[in-house]
């Protein structure tokens, strides 16, 4: 680092104009930047599960609902949801959505079918045909206020709220995010007119929280350098240093988004989070020069440009190894996401730690240009320095006097928090994730109130080859799954072929409730679905396929606590595996289980990319220190802070969420930086020929403006994450800047500590 600061001093218009040309070609990658959305958003279109899901989802074009759903009352343009103005919205509607690129079909009150019963059986009746609603309407609407098929699904049991249901093709992001657009503008004009709508299902969810993530990224990123401008304001007192240092993250920032832009990765809500973190990580090399620049300013002058670069480039030998070794261990903090199982998360940590790397070239390039820029006096002086040199010695002396107690109260408490964090999970929150307010939460709320519950459990069952789903033992067995379903937490109501096949049996026997079941014979069976078939093949593609060997269970799901979800689903799974007959399958899919293997493949991220950044750091520090000993002495005051903070929150009983569950590989790559510097000048003066004890003295008042003012900072721009509407990134945030003061603390007072006592040790045995 102190060679580029050196050859970027000398040649200032060679390196501004090579820093100029690669703002421009990485700049250029920024409108290449793409958003995705979804499951695949998260674990990759190649995960094992979302394979799975999409080839159910080709298979039955159903399993991935979306839905709409609006009220009618004294206020709103309609009362009834069969109201002709209501009818009207939901044929239009649905009428666009049917040729929409990623849907597989629609199911609405002005276009479903609506089974009549007639002399012969039943007729196939539209409350809205070629634009115009039915004439006999009202007698409709009391038949759909009967049928199971609408009941909860499209209208509720009052007929005060309707819904048009969506199902889509696949689990692309990008159809996603078409359907979603496509029917926002579907909808405005009916808004336009008073009719107030929800959108419910993943996919829907999915692109509101991007929407919002975005919204709430306008505002955090300002909010990020507002946060870190106050502390270098305050710690410098100068402006313009402040605007030198941001100016330069910020360029880090367009390095980092123009990159992700030229690979073709495509932004998603992980992602979302880059912009804020590169800004607070990054300045803290900016603020390690900013802080010796000042000292050497102070004891050397800079009335002159010549003398301000000499003071910056005996900065950049002071502090540039440590910087570097710094960045690289922060970066492989993040590069540790590569042993996730989440393509989201891989990707994040990849791009992440490019961006850290870019902040630290920056730094000592483009920062030092504009340093020398400085007018003379633009930064305190030598009484600031004194002051702040003063403050320090009396803390390290501190230490030396409570050495004892400091490290026995830190044993404790990690002894503590280390059983603390064995009883940490993995857990969220539907509510916790996307924040009460949430356009998200609302919707659900109101859907789950007056229809159903939003998101769905998928089982597709596999009879033997040659048997078919129509023989009364068949249909007993999936009897009995879908009875049991309902039985288990968070899950409602099941829907599969047993249902129109036992309307249509209603139906043909003069709609006499009492056969409002399956037919007793095979052959009864299989004449009503091929009665359902008769004028629409498709009619029960959804359910069933064509040779009747595979069957779709629909089972409705609440969004409810993970820990919920995966005890549903591992009922289910043994359930499955114990229960069916000799030679069935059974496949569990659905939105429910992909999002459990998510929370799964978060589990296995936090304890994988932990162990990863602990020993790439470990290897890195004790390289650059050329100490074994000093590495491991360094994780110390490195990962006690982690342990105390994720140790509290499992004992407290506080689950990891997405956000959370990437804090202890982020902070052990961050929390070393500290470490380093300190450590880099106590070896410095070792080298020297000082003791122990006076090396420490030293170096604590060196570098320690440096570090508080770096981890203050970060702790700032790391709690400003709390204005995000994602509880997920907002817990990160806080629980980030928690370590990141307590990591100050220990390498404040721990660690002196430790080697204070090392001296003292030694000199009762000499």
């Amino acid at each position: 680092m102190p060679s580029l600061t050196r050859a970027a001093l000398r040649s200032p218009r060679l390196a501004m104009g090579l820093l100029t040309a690669l703002t421009l070609l990485l700049a250029a990658g920024i409108p290449r930047l793409e958003t995705d959305v979804g499951y695949r958003a998260f674990l990759g279109a190649d995960h094992p599960v979302v394979r799975t899901f999409d080839e159910f989802l080709a298979r039955f074009g159903g399993g991935l609902p979306v839905a709409v759903a609006w009220g009618c009352t004294d206020a709103a343009p309609c009362r009834s949801v069969f109201d002709p103005v209501s009818l009207q919205m939901a044929a239009r509607v649905a009428r666009t959505l049917e040729a929409t690129r990623g849907v597989s079909r629609v199911h609405g009150p002005g276009t479903s079918e609506l089974l009549m019963p007639i002399a012969e059986g039943f007729a196939v009746r539209h409350f809205v045909v070629s634009g115009e609603v039915a004439a006999d309407r009202e007698a409709l609407a009391q038949r759909a206020l009967q049928d199971p098929l609408w009941i909860g699904t499209l209208v509720s049991r009052d007929g005060r709220v309707g819904a048009i249901l969506l199902e889509l093709a696949s689990s692309d992001g990008a159809d996603s995010v078409h359907v979603f657009e496509v029917l926002e503008r579907a909808l405005a004009p009916w808004r336009s007119q008073g009719f107030d709508f929800h959108l419910v299902g993943g996919p829907v969810d999915f692109v509101f929280a991007a929407a919002e993530l975005r919204e709430a990224n306008a505002r955090l990123v300002p909010l990020v350098a507002v946060a870190v401008s106050g502390v270098v304001w305050l710690m410098f007192g100068s402006l313009l240093g402040v605007a030198y240092t941001l100016g330069t993250m910020g360029v880090a920032v367009l390095w980092t988004l123009g990159l992700l832009g030229w690979l073709g990765w495509e932004q998603n809500t992980i992602t979302q989070t880059l912009a804020p973190l590169v800004l607070v990580v990054g300045s803290c090399n900016g603020i390690h020069l900013l802080a010796r620049y000042a000292a050497e300013t102070a004891d050397s002058g800079g009335a002159t440009r010549a003398l301000r670069e000499r003071a910056l480039e005996r900065g950049a030998d002071d502090v540039g190894g440590p910087c570097a070794v710094a960045a690289l261990t922060t970066a492989a903090g993040l590069a540790s996401f590569s042993t996730s199982g989440l393509e989201s998360f891989v990707r994040f940590g990849a791009i992440a730690a490019a961006g850290v790397v870019f902040a630290l070239l920056l730094s000592f390039t483009l920062l030092p240009l504009l340093l020398a820029r400085l007018p003379a006096g633009s930064l305190p002086g030598e009484p600031a320095t004194d002051a702040w040199q003063r403050a320090l010695a009396r803390l390290v002396d501190f230490a030396d006097r409570r050495r004892v107690p400091i490290l026995a109260a830190s044993a404790a408490a990690a002894l503590l928090c280390g059983f603390g964090a064995t009883r940490l999970s993995v857990d969220v929150r539907f509510e916790d994730l996307y924040g009460e307010q949430s356009r998200i939460v609302q919707s659900v709320r109101f859907f789950e109130q007056h229809l159903r519950r939003p998101e769905t459990i998928e089982i597709e069952l596999v009879l033997p080859a040659g048997e078919r789903a129509v023989t009364p033992a068949a249909i007993a067995q999936i009897e009995d799954l879908a009875g049991f379903l309902p039985t288990l937490e968070g899950l409602g109501a099941v829907h599969s072929v047993l249902e129109p096949l036992a309307w249509a049996h209603r139906l043909v026997r003069d709609d006499d409730p009492a056969f409002q079941r399956p037919g007793d014979t095979r052959g009864q069976n299989a004449q009503l679905l091929a009665l359902l078939s008769l004028d629409d093949p498709h009619r029960l593609a959804p359910w069933i396929t064509l040779d009747q060997n595979r069957v779709r269970l629909s089972a409705e799901a609440s969004k409810v606590p993970q820990d919920v979800l995966r005890a549903t689903i591992s009922a289910i799974e043994q359930r499955l595996a114990t229960q069916l007959p000799e030679g069935w399958s059974a496949t569990l899919t659905g939105a429910g289980a992909v999002i459990r293997a998510l929370v799964d493949e978060v589990q296995r991220t936090q304890l994988s990319s932990f162990a990863t950044a602990a020993v790439v750091v470990v290897i890195l520090v004790g390289v650059f220190l050329r100490s074994a000993s000093h590495a491991l002495l360094a994780m110390i005051p490195t990962a006690l802070p982690v342990v105390l903070t994720l140790g509290t929150m499992g004992l407290l009983g506080i689950a990891l969420d997405i956000g959370t569950s990437m804090v202890a590989a982020v902070v052990i790559g961050i929390a070393i930086d500290d470490t380093v510097h300190l450590l880099s000048q106590y070896r410095r003066r070792r080298e020297r020929g000082l003791g122990v004890a006076p090396a420490i003295r030293e170096a604590v008042p060196h570098v320690g403006r440096a570090l508080i003012t770096t981890s203050v900072a970060l702790a700032l721009g790391f709690l400003a994450l709390l204005s995000s509407p994602w509880g997920s990134i907002a817990s990160f945030g806080v629980v980030a800047a928690i370590a990141i003061l307590a990591a100050l603390a220990a390498d404040l007072l721990v660690l002196p500590a430790l080697l204070f006592s090392a001296t003292r040790r030694r000199e009762s045995h000499a």
